[in-house]
């Protein structure tokens, strides 16, 4: 389009103010966007799990001894599932690193020792063949485990055929059953299911899991904490030597997830959203600047026929120019920095996978853009101008040019009007006249006219430059024919 890249052309002509915007806004949209991103994923965005409201953390916890929180024994947690009326299923975890030595060299793999009903809690499907069944999970029952996403597709390169391959860890060989979602758990590489045996079952002492539960539709965590608490009351009256003055403590997983790093993440952002508006209030004040250093020619441009509209939108037009550009620019800084910025939250954190530099920041922070662009498409070009169609009285300075009143040089009879409207024969008597028929503003109009008019608008011309408007009427053209002939008017 014509209109766009005259504007670009007009922007070429100040690199240093284009330059200057576009770093600058570079700089203060990507940072904005990186973190909002990470913001958004962590704080706002809820876990990517089916009804993540009803999901809890449950840890065991003893007042008398001062401990607000401590690990679950698993024979507890069975307990739990027996006897609670709050929870449709409870299971536990542990983290255990192990080392596959299947590949062509050792690699060291994040693991974590499930119990049964895991996968259950969660809801979450695999994305490649299944979960684990109740013979997998009992002791001495056959080896199997559930690979991640990220693990499928560095080890294996996203074969289904990695379904019946298998992986040898401390010496034994476990069958690969499932694969998971992507963005289930990030930062575990496998599951194995714990298999413990009947003794390990019986030792109500041993502590050593992080309970986790789904609640029943309709159920809030202060119910369901009170329920376990009745269940743990019930079981220290049943084993008074290792269940006394033992209680449990609930608590929302996606609140336990994100800990106090919501402070840390809040006051970062506040920072990052201050220099953005810094950064913007420079853009401005780089802008009226720059509208200030142009005033003459955009006084030229309304002299040569430009509506103040056309002036209004070809300013905008070049700012969403440099808006884009810089836009452009900040999603680059936000994807090199999002690497970065998912270091800053916690590690085991099940939504870091999620991080991407483009969010609901990058599509928010362009509205004004987004209406910047079909307005700065609008063009209208002037349409001939008739007096009887307008009301108006006849442009006075074509009437002196065309040696009559009431004509125009683009209504002179032919063949006077010559090409452009430029007159001829008898009627060329000005040789100054020139045809600007070119160009965004294409209305014709006396050169000499469009310095004495600039000068007047932007108040840099003579005294009797500035006073010549009013005293020879609309445009200094009209009084061409009076100084030709000597007379005043």
């Amino acid at each position: 389009m014509p209109e766009w890249k005259f504007a670009l052309r007009s922007l070429s002509r100040r690199p240093g103010f284009l330059l200057t915007s576009v770093l600058l806004l570079t700089l203060g949209v990507g940072a904005g966007a990186a973190f909002f991103s990470v913001v958004d994923t962590v704080l706002l965005k809820p876990l990517p799990y089916p009804a993540p409201d009803r999901l809890v953390r449950i840890m065991e916890a003893n007042s008398a001894k001062s401990q607000k929180e401590s690990l679950v024994a698993p024979c507890r947690v069975e307990d739990w599932n027996r006897l609670s009326r709050t929870f449709t299923s409870i299971a536990g975890s542990y983290a255990e690193n192990v080392t596959d030595t299947s590949g062509p060299e050792p690699e060291r793999l994040s693991g974590l020792r499930i119990s049964p009903r895991y996968f259950d809690v969660y809801g979450s499907a695999p994305a490649l063949g299944r979960t684990f069944v109740a013979e997998e999970e009992r002791n001495g029952g056959p080896l199997a485990v559930v690979i991640s996403y990220g693990l499928w597709m560095r080890r294996f390169g996203g074969d289904p055929q990695a379904i019946s391959r298998r992986l040898i860890i401390g010496g034994s060989s476990y069958s690969i059953v499932g694969v998971m979602s992507r963005n289930f758990l990030a930062g575990v590489d496998i599951w194995i299911p714990d298999q413990l045996s009947d003794f390990m079952m019986r030792t109500r002492d041993a502590r050593f899991m992080v309970g986790v539960g789904r609640m029943k539709p309709g159920v809030a965590v202060a119910q369901a904490r009170a329920d376990l608490d009745s269940v743990q009351k019930r079981l220290g009256e049943e084993f008074p030597a290792t269940d006394k003055d033992w209680s449990s403590s609930v608590l929302a997983l996606k609140d336990s997830r994100v800990g106090d790093s919501a402070k840390q993440l809040l006051l970062l952002f506040g920072a990052v959203a201050l220099l953005l508006l810094i950064t913007t209030t420079n853009i401005a004040g780089l802008a009226l600047a720059d509208l200030r250093r142009r005033e003459r020619e955009l006084a030229v441009r309304s002299a040569i026929g430009a509506s103040r509209a056309q002036v209004v939108l070809s300013v905008m037009r070049e700012m969403a120019v440099v808006a884009l550009a810089g836009g452009l620019g900040g999603w680059t800084v936000a994807a090199a920095s999002i690497d970065l910025l998912k270091k800053l939250g916690r590690r085991k954190h099940p939504q870091r996978g999620r991080f991407r530099a483009v969010s609901r920041a990058t599509r928010h922070q362009y509205l004004p853009f987004r209406g910047t662009v079909p307005f700065g498409s609008w063009h209208r070009r002037p349409a001939r101008w008739r007096p009887e169609r307008s009301g108006r009285r006849p442009d006075r300075r074509y009437a002196a040019i065309a040696g009559h009143r009431g004509s125009t040089a683009t209504n002179l009879p032919e063949p006077h009007a010559g090409r452009h409207g430029i007159p001829t024969g008898p009627y060329a008597r000005f040789p100054r006249r020139r045809a600007l028929g070119r160009g965004p503003y294409p209305r014709r109009t006396h050169a000499g006219a469009v310095d004495r008019r600039a000068d007047a608008v932007a108040g840099r011309g003579s005294r009797r430059n500035r006073q010549f408007p009013a005293r020879h009427g609309r445009d200094p053209a009209l009084s061409a024919r009076a100084r030709g002939s000597g007379r005043k008017r």
